[in-house]
């Protein structure tokens, strides 16, 4: 079942209702011979009709594209010292981060 539906029961009833017009017999004629009724042909004929107009409900797979991360040679990260001087790095790394503002905190 999917969408609480029983999909082997609505492939039943397209083969019953697709078959009908090779029968010969009129609707009325043709449920009774198959022991089902007139008003549940009708019924399963537009309800079919009312699901074909019904887009797909399928939910689409998550689509994932490796990523890798290279750091820019154009990163620069100025640090500011209570001296007055800019200390300027490019292109560091977390731990050369971390080295810096490790020594700058020091009380010297």
């Amino acid at each position: 079942m999917r969408n609480g539906r029983d999909l082997e029961l609505e492939r039943e009833w397209r083969r019953r209702i697709a078959a009908w017009p090779a029968s010969g017999q009129t609707k009325k004629l043709y449920c009774q011979a198959r022991g089902f009724s007139l008003a549940s042909y009708y019924f399963w004929q537009a309800e079919l009709r009312r699901r074909d107009k019904q887009p797909s409900i399928t939910p689409m797979a998550p689509r994932f594209v490796p990523v890798r991360i290279i750091p820019s040679p154009m990163l620069k990260v100025k640090v500011p010292c209570p001296s007055g001087h800019v200390v300027t790095v490019a292109g560091s790394d977390s731990v050369t981060l971390s080295s810096i503002f490790t020594a700058l905190s020091r009380d010297v």
